[in-house]
């Protein structure tokens, strides 16, 4: 969350400018720290509904990368989450690797990753 601010790109400067912050970064970091919060509440089974967000929920996220949130209120929304994603760290390790949640979780990475090196 440290670098929301500063851009890596046009684009990124002209959203830092408009919102105060990177508001697409934003949203991605607060939907993986939902995910391990949700997939974590399914009891590690419910991996498409963790990652998944319908109604409120996303509109919520939309609403965060449209900018409707102050980076002030973004960082206390997240704060709170990564409060409760430590608390849950522990348990991540005592479950046995789901082949099918890997797949996604390795193309999910490789998406993100991809995506953030056409920023630099």
């Amino acid at each position: 969350m440290k670098d929301l601010t500063k851009p890596n790109s046009e684009r990124q400067e002209s959203m830092i400018a408009q919102y105060g912050y990177n508001t697409k970064k934003a949203m991605m970091s607060l939907h993986f720290l939902l995910f391990l919060v949700r997939f974590h509440n399914s009891g590690f089974k419910g991996f498409q509904d963790a990652i998944s967000y319908e109604g409120s929920d996303r509109e919520f996220m939309l609403g965060l990368k449209h900018g409707e949130l102050s980076l002030d209120e973004f960082k206390k929304i997240a704060s709170s989450n990564e409060e409760i994603v430590l608390q849950l760290e522990q348990s991540y390790y005592g479950v046995p690797l789901d082949k099918e949640a890997n797949y996604y979780l390795k193309n999910l990475l490789q998406t993100l990753v991809k995506n953030h090196l056409k920023t630099i």
